[in-house]
């Protein structure tokens, strides 16, 4: 039975992207302690039920690490505009820690009890290199006109893994376990980018492009305790709308002129 939500006062603005707004549970129901409630924003292409059904049958069979959630009914809007009826109820990843560094593409977080357990939330973005190099790197250096601080290949690389985590925070009991993970055959850095297949905007379906740029655009949260990396967990990953292909080509065209520039 799908659960139905009636009051808007027991949620609490919890932070926003780009199609989604996220609303923390400040109710007493127990059983909805920790839980955030993901509303779409208005004027979305895809509603809830649709971002859900993509999550489950498109990308869940790819990635396990996708978070878990269920589709609830909510019958009231939050500032008037950010409800379709329905919302995704999930757990709040960041609730038991606190922010210590952010920065473009990486945030750390701490236990708020002030044991040495960690959170590193990534957005990789791009994991296939180029002949010119890192398209990540270019990406940000065309847009921005300044080098990135961080190159997620760095993860990826053994020569450059251990200075990479370190430069996400340096200390032992974060850094360790963290690099003995992104050692591993079977990190999830490794599993994206073998599914990060190189598209071909002339040839490729417009499905297969679309799904490739989900894989491009998630969130990776990966929680530690002082020996290892216990959890890994994928957000943001809903569909992406074909009426961005044009943007897209436009973005890869202007970045094979700066590759050529350069």
């Amino acid at each position: 039975m799908i659960k139905t939500f009636i009051n808007p006062s027991e949620w609490v603005y919890f932070n926003r992207g780009n199609a989604n707004v996220l609303y923390e549970y400040r109710g007493d129901n127990t059983n909805l302690k920790g839980k955030v409630l993901r509303l779409r924003l208005k004027d979305q292409q895809f509603d809830t039920n649709a971002v859900y059904e993509f999550k489950e049958l498109k990308i869940k069979p790819l990635l396990d690490e996708v978070i878990d959630s269920e589709i609830v009914k909510v019958n009231f809007a939050i500032n008037s505009a950010l409800n379709d009826g329905y919302g995704l109820l999930m757990p709040n990843l960041v609730s038991n820690y606190q922010l210590i560094k952010t920065e473009k593409y990486y945030k750390v977080f701490q236990r708020k009890d002030g044991t040495e357990r960690f959170l590193l939330e990534l957005k990789p973005k791009w994991l296939q290199g180029t002949e010119k190099g890192c398209r990540n790197c270019a990406q940000h250096l065309s847009k921005h006109g300044e080098f990135a601080q961080f190159c997620v290949l760095g993860l990826l690389n053994e020569y450059f893994l251990e200075n990479t985590i370190k430069s996400f925070y340096d200390h032992e009991q974060f850094s360790e376990p963290f690099i003995k993970y992104f050692q591993k055959d079977n990190n999830i850095l490794k599993k994206l980018k073998n599914l990060q297949r190189i598209i071909n905007f002339d040839t490729d379906s417009i499905e297969e492009i679309c799904l490739q740029m989900t894989l491009r655009d998630l969130s990776i949260f990966l929680e530690s305790t002082p020996e290892s990396v216990k959890k890994v967990t994928i957000t943001d990953v809903d569909p992406k709308s074909p009426s961005k292909l044009t943007s897209w080509i436009r973005t890869e065209v202007a970045l094979n002129d700066y590759y050529n520039d350069h």
